[in-house]
């Protein structure tokens, strides 16, 4: 999905995170601001949560879609 397309994004969410040079990182949509720029996601397995945002470069998608 690209920046754009965040916007049809909500909390509770499942998506999978890509960034370079790790492996890919599965979790829920904990919170996202009300323009869509910025979210955080809460990690599965306890592994914490981390913000996502434009030109972090990760490459975001939504859980069992490519």
């Amino acid at each position: 999905m690209t920046y754009d397309d965040w916007i049809y994004l909500n909390a509770g969410d499942e998506v999978v995170v890509q960034r370079l040079g790790q492996p890919p990182l599965p979790g829920q949509i904990d919170e996202i601001n009300e323009d869509a720029t910025i979210f955080w996601v809460l990690l599965h397995c306890g592994r914490g949560r981390i913000m996502v945002y434009e030109h972090d470069g990760s490459v975001v998608m939504r859980a069992g879609h490519s």
